[in-house]
């Protein structure tokens, strides 16, 4: 059975911070799959966000009459959460592309400069999707059956992963 979205999506939270560590520390270590990691992270938070604007947000938006007033204002920050982080993490993989050895250690400062802008706004994006957002998921589709499109975008991972 799969789990109810807000769950799911929650469940997914901890995995992208996993991810975001681990970008962090090859980076810090000057290991080479800094890369891999950073475009890891990328694809796996666009997916995240892919699927909250497919299927939670609309949900959420068409069940507005019955919530508090304030959803789509929240949903409309949250939206704006998702450009800057895709913002950020577009501008860290071009510069990440550019390495050299002569420009190594200002590159991987540049791309941990911009990993912990999108962490620390992370922080209460998070936030307020789990104590906020998700509980209203949880109250329009109690039977969970939005988690199946959710699941499905979750696990769409871009082809240059699905062959590793």
């Amino acid at each position: 059975m799969t789990k109810l979205t807000d769950k799911l999506l929650a469940d997914d939270h901890r995995e992208l911070d996993d991810l975001l560590r681990a970008t962090f520390e090859a980076l810090a270590s000057n290991d080479d799959a800094a890369f891999e990691r950073l475009d890891l992270f990328w694809a796996r938070l666009a997916m995240h966000i892919r699927a909250e604007h497919l299927h939670l947000f609309p949900a959420l938006l068409k069940n507005a009459p019955d919530l508090p007033p304030h959803v789509p204002g929240m949903i409309e920050k949250l939206h704006d959460d998702h450009d800057f982080f895709m913002r950020e993490l577009v501008a860290a993989v071009k510069r990440m592309r550019l390495i050299n050895a002569e420009n190594s250690a200002a590159v991987r400062r540049e791309a941990a400069d911009r990993l912990s802008a999108i962490e620390e706004r992370l922080k209460e994006h998070n936030r307020i999707e789990e104590n906020e957002l998700y509980p209203l998921a949880a109250s329009i589709d109690p039977n969970g059956g939005l988690a199946v499109p959710v699941k499905k975008e979750l696990d769409n991972m871009p082809p240059r992963f699905r062959e590793k």
